[in-house]
């Protein structure tokens, strides 16, 4: 910054010393980093989103009082989540952005966005009922399940995990946690195949893995059952080795892979496997699978475990990994192969949601707050996720959050006023804008789902 005068640099226009021809401006009412989150509002309004859930949620305020509506109030957390902001401080730097006034319908000129204590208002008492939560929560599946709607799509493969959250201070809920040796949150999350969040659930630090997972799940297979899903498939890690998820699972019809420990018996049931394969070691890994039936002292019937049996080059013995699954058909290979398809990209887009989409960022006291702030980060990657795999196409439908958010919503935009109409003048090239014109035409050809 130039340092000519006192007066120089007091003022609304600052002349750096480096280059005298550039003159800086502080014209935040007119000029937006975040025009990006044009095309969101447009997806959500084309498909409904927001306005969906804010029909479903109870407002207790008193209207003739309310300045800032339920609507408005979750549009601008949900894109300022999207567009990187994720703390409710955010909100009073934003409260005049051009850009986020328009996507959250602020149509007067003059009117500002909510500050940091509404917001926190939000999260703390308008959110908080046992209601509302859950409405949120359900939510969170109703969009992840869009795409399926859309497209036609009658398969789904889910995937369970859990990750820790870390807590600082003495916040309600938090426990240490011996595997993760932090104090922290240990949420369950539900993903799909591509990525979406059906569901999550924020529980406390010291639980393991699979706690609540039969309640958690069940909901969402009986829902898919009942849209008419032809084939449901799950997957999950050891932690995940529970017999009463199995029985769930077999309930509902949904084809299991589930990794599960070794023991005495299973390891001498595949001792073969244990070996070395006969033959000069080889410069490639050995596979090698098997599957029989076996039952455990707490499973109520046998099951089918499938095995395989990895002896990677330079190596002296084997690595060897079991499965449980009721596919009573498809070799072992295939077997394998189904567990390991999608479980990839959910582990991704679970890192995402944790870095790039802030899911750790509870920094509230009370467990329930953070429970709602939960939700709400999970319906901003919904709400982003949706725009990736609906709005985008080709080799974008496969950029990170954080690819989108800098390349597609942090666009600078200068706005002028005019008599009718509210012109976003675009830091865009040619091929940007030719990019953020298909985009938009791609989102309005969109079928509108019935809700």
């Amino acid at each position: 910054m130039g340092e000519k005068n006192s007066t120089r640099r007091n003022s609304t226009t600052i002349i750096p010393q480096f280059d005298k021809r550039i003159k800086i401006s502080f014209t935040g009412s007119t000029v937006t980093s975040d025009s990006g989150t044009l095309m969101l509002a447009e997806m959500d309004e084309h498909l409904g989103l927001i306005s969906n859930l804010v029909s479903k949620l109870y407002d207790p305020r008193n209207p003739i009082f309310t300045v800032h509506t339920l609507d408005s109030l979750l549009k601008q957390r949900l894109y300022c989540i999207a567009a990187g902001y994720e703390d409710a401080d955010d909100a009073d730097h934003l409260r005049d952005d051009p850009a986020l006034k328009a996507v959250c319908g602020k149509k007067d000129e003059d009117a500002t966005l909510a500050s940091q204590p509404s917001i926190c208002r939000l999260e703390n008492y308008l959110l908080q009922s046992s209601d509302n939560l859950k409405i949120l929560e359900d939510e969170n599946l109703h969009w992840a399940l869009l795409p399926y709607k859309i497209k036609g799509r009658k398969r789904i493969h889910l995937d369970a995990d859990s990750y820790d959250s870390p807590t600082h201070g003495n916040q309600q809920g938090s426990s240490y946690n011996g595997y993760f040796q932090t104090n922290c949150y240990h949420p369950l999350v539900l993903h799909d195949g591509y990525g979406s969040k059906l569901k999550i659930k924020l529980r406390p630090g010291n639980v393991h893995t699979a706690h609540d997972v039969v309640p958690f799940m069940e909901p969402v297979l009986k829902h898919l059952r009942q849209q008419g899903f032809t084939r449901i498939t799950f997957s999950g890690d050891c932690g995940f080795d529970d017999p009463r998820l199995y029985t769930l699972c077999e309930r509902y019809l949904c084809t299991y892979y589930i990794r599960i420990k070794a023991n005495e018996i299973l390891q001498r049931l595949a001792q073969d496997l244990y070996e070395r394969p006969p033959g000069r070691p080889s410069s490639s890994p050995k596979v090698r699978y098997k599957s029989f039936f076996y039952r455990a002292d707490t499973w109520d019937h046998y099951r089918r475990i499938v095995v395989k049996s990895v002896l990677e080059p330079g190596e002296l013995f084997p690595n060897v990994y079991f499965l449980v699954t009721n596919d009573h058909i498809s070799p072992s290979k295939k077997c394998f192969q189904r567990y390991h398809k999608r479980r990839g990209v959910a582990e991704q887009r679970n890192d995402e949601g944790k870095n790039q989409m802030f899911a750790t960022r509870l920094s509230c006291h009370e467990e329930k707050t953070n429970a709602v702030r939960l939700q709400l980060y999970t319906l901003a990657y919904n709400l982003l996720n949706l725009f990736r795999l609906l709005a985008l196409t080709d080799d974008m439908s496969r950029w990170t959050m954080n690819t989108i958010r800098v390349r597609l919503i942090k666009l600078g935009a200068r706005i002028t006023h005019h008599a009718r109409s509210l012109y976003f003048l675009v830091a865009a090239g040619a091929s940007l804008g030719r990019l953020i014109v298909n985009i938009f035409n791609r989102i309005n050809r969109l079928p509108a789902p019935v809700w």
